[in-house]
């Protein structure tokens, strides 16, 4: 037992960490993690009170906080009502003149809280730029009776944001997760409405969008001279490619047995495969290229990963339209569970158990799909309904168990 005195304070103070000297500062704390820790020595008692105390000094004021914003949010939503009330009586130069200088008021909000530190201020002060933007763009085709498209306004949009955008957004979320979307919505309307182009082109379009632009976008986020720049917007730009890329491709290889769809596009006996092979040599060059110019990551793990994460989602979209003539619900059933199983590898190599137990509950949500798609007439009684209670428990229970065998030893404590 470690070395008993009196503190200051009047309380027995063991120097050495010893049971009691854990025990009764951690009565204290009524947090579950924290116990945790200090249970398993990772922090010591007096380290998680600090931490316990700051979090509860943290959460207080909310209430005010909440109060406030309450009434703040009444009165902008009593001035828009009267607005609303009397909007047809408002002469259409007055709503744009008076909208011109709100947007102005923004600007010149933005440029103050960046010049003075305050970052909060500036990210909302350009987050609202870009919506007050899209919603004057808005009026004046309302105004003037403009016979414009959601291509015209989002082209405008871009062209307006992006240089108010480049010298203050991008440094948070708040403004780069709206800004990017804003972009990717601007690249869709122009491709589909302004290149008038056969039915076929269109569908080669977007699987060319749905296959490319994902790891386009993770490339682009993993870029050493854009994270210096703007890290938030890189790091944006890198979530959307590693989403994009996998719902893609899940969905892909969800719906290979009814792909034959996209063919119908093509004119008789025309076919797309060709067209796919060379998508596919882009992205694979592409990727192949990016590998050698970071000397195929040999000093970067994550790079390496994500590499084979972008690698295996563009084989896993562009497969079933490849060859749709292989689709079967049991094929595409094995190709989803494999898919899966191969991000649960990548996600427990890099530590992300969250993705892990995403990958474990998709792989068991999609076996029991492949249950009700074989035994589908015996669902509709109560036989059916039993034995698919007891299937979705023993998934649920293999599922844990793999989830803890995947996890253990990385140190995770991620649970399904």
């Amino acid at each position: 037992m470690g070395e008993v005195g009196v503190r200051d304070d009047g309380c027995v103070d063991c120097s050495r960490g010893c049971f009691w000297g854990k025990l009764l500062p951690a009565m204290k704390i009524k947090h579950k993690k924290l116990k945790e820790w200090i249970d398993a020595d990772l922090i010591t008692a007096q380290q998680g009170e600090a931490i316990h105390a700051y979090e509860q000094g943290r959460r207080k004021g909310h209430f005010g906080r909440g109060l406030i914003g309450l009434s703040l949010f009444a009165i902008l939503t009593g001035i828009l009502s009267i607005i609303a009330a009397n909007w047809y009586a408002i002469p259409g130069e007055v709503k744009i003149g008076v909208h011109i200088l709100l947007n102005a008021g923004i600007g010149v909000l933005a440029l103050w809280a960046d010049k003075n530190g305050k970052d909060l201020w500036r990210e909302g002060a350009v987050l609202a730029f870009l919506g007050l933007t899209f919603t004057l763009i808005v009026l004046v085709g309302q105004v003037y009776q403009l016979d414009g498209s959601a291509a015209d306004a989002t082209i405008f949009w871009f062209i307006i944001t992006l240089p108010f955008f480049v010298l203050l957004g991008g440094r948070g979320n708040m403004s780069s997760l709206p800004w990017a979307a804003g972009l990717v919505a601007t690249i869709c309307f122009v491709l589909f409405e302004k290149l008038d182009l056969p039915e076929e082109w269109m569908s080669l379009i977007a699987t060319a969008i749905m296959a490319l632009l994902p790891p386009a976008f993770m490339a682009k986020g993993v870029s050493a001279c854009f994270q210096k720049w703007r890290e938030a917007l890189a790091n944006v730009f890198l979530k959307s490619g590693i989403f994009f890329a996998a719902f893609n491709a899940t969905t892909s290889l969800a719906l290979w047995s009814h792909i034959g769809s996209f063919y119908e596009t093509y004119p008789e006996g025309a076919t797309p495969l060709a067209d796919i092979v060379i998508i596919g040599s882009l992205g694979f060059g592409g990727l192949a290229l990016h590998a050698l110019y970071h000397k195929f990551y040999s000093d970067n793990q994550l790079l390496k990963y994500g590499a084979m994460f972008a690698a295996v989602s563009l084989g896993a979209i562009l497969l079933p339209l490849m060859l749709p003539q292989l689709g079967s619900d049991i094929l595409s059933a094995i190709a989803f569970i494999g898919y899966w199983i191969f991000i649960g590898w990548l996600a427990q190599g890099m530590g992300k158990m969250r993705v892990v137990s995403l990958a474990v509950t998709l792989i068991a949500l999609r076996i029991f799909w492949v249950y009700i798609e074989l035994f589908g007439s015996l669902m509709g009684t109560g036989f059916g309904l039993i034995i698919g209670g007891i299937v979705m428990l023993s998934l649920i229970y293999g599922a844990r168990k793999a989830n803890a065998y995947f996890t253990k030893g990385v140190g995770g404590d991620a649970k399904i």
